[in-house]
């Protein structure tokens, strides 16, 4: 991942460089990089496997089918591509590349390849100096998911606040969030947040580090600009350091408008950038 310049950086966490390590060994040869103490991590089904020419990495719900490219020759890109469908069997995967510097090298030869470029790039995102609203929405309650039926209605909650639509999410769209949670179940914390008995926002973090991160932050349509989605990470942050965590992380899109919040409640010190490229027709 390429850092800005001393004069632009933005004000680091205390131990970036080994939550950099940290972070990006969740995204390439996990189990390979214990994200806990060593032998902890628990089997969620991921497998990884190092090559000369990146990371292949396969798993169940959000994980997916990737490689992570640690080439920079854009003639090697068919060759690479190649292989990775020899190791993946002819089943799709994405392409993914964690460097800016490198994601300029490849882009045209990634394109031409028929993999293409997401609207915006990722990034997560340390909590280097917090600045937590003090007001709640008055009748919030927030509760951790812990059966199946919590889970249902979580997400439904995730998949309205996603598409920005109170409409009712297809039955099999929640059966597919049902079974990308169930899988992560394991290493993640999931929450739902009420008002007034009525389920409006949730959150979802992993727990398997010390290094934990939302990676799911959602609030249903009407209930916006109650504070719901900032009272949500303020519990989850404050939880998270008295239980001994080191390091407070999200991921969101670069651009986006979400980033723009975190960063002004204090997440400004970036530890991983990716761009994802999905095969196209």
């Amino acid at each position: 991942m390429d850092r800005p310049t001393e004069g632009d950086r933005e004000p680091r966490h205390p131990h970036h460089d080994l939550v950099v390590r940290e972070v990006r060994g969740w995204y390439t040869d996990w189990p390979g990089r214990s994200p806990g103490p060593a032998g902890s991590e628990p089997d969620i089904g991921i497998r990884t496997r190092t090559e000369p020419f990146g990371h292949l990495r396969s798993g169940p719900g959000d994980a997916g089918r990737r490689l992570v490219l640690t080439v920079d020759d854009p003639a090697a890109v068919p060759g690479v591509l190649k292989a990775a469908a020899g190791y993946f069997r002819g089943d799709p995967f994405d392409v993914w590349v964690d460097e800016r510097r490198r994601a300029a090298l490849l882009d045209a030869a990634l394109v031409s390849a028929g993999f293409h470029a997401p609207e915006d790039d990722t990034v997560v995102l340390a909590l280097v100096a917090p600045h937590w609203p003090q007001d709640e929405p008055a009748g919030l309650e927030v509760q951790e998911v812990a059966d199946e039926a919590a889970l249902r209605s979580w997400a439904r909650v995730r998949l309205m606040g996603f598409s920005d639509s109170e409409d009712e999410p297809a039955e099999n769209l929640v059966e597919e969030q049902l079974a990308a949670r169930r899988a992560e179940w394991p290493i993640s914390r999931y929450e739902l947040a009420f008002l007034d008995g009525e389920p409006v926002g949730i959150l979802a973090h992993y727990t398997a580090s010390t290094d934990q991160m939302v990676f799911l932050l959602a609030t249903r349509v009407p209930f916006r600009r109650r504070g719901v989605a900032q009272s949500l990470l303020r519990r989850w942050g404050e939880r998270a350091l008295n239980e001994g965590a080191r390091s407070l992380l999200i991921n969101c899109d670069e651009h986006g408008r979400p980033a723009a919040l975190y960063r002004r409640l204090g997440f400004v010190d970036e530890v991983y950038w990716h761009r994802r490229y999905r095969p196209g027709s």
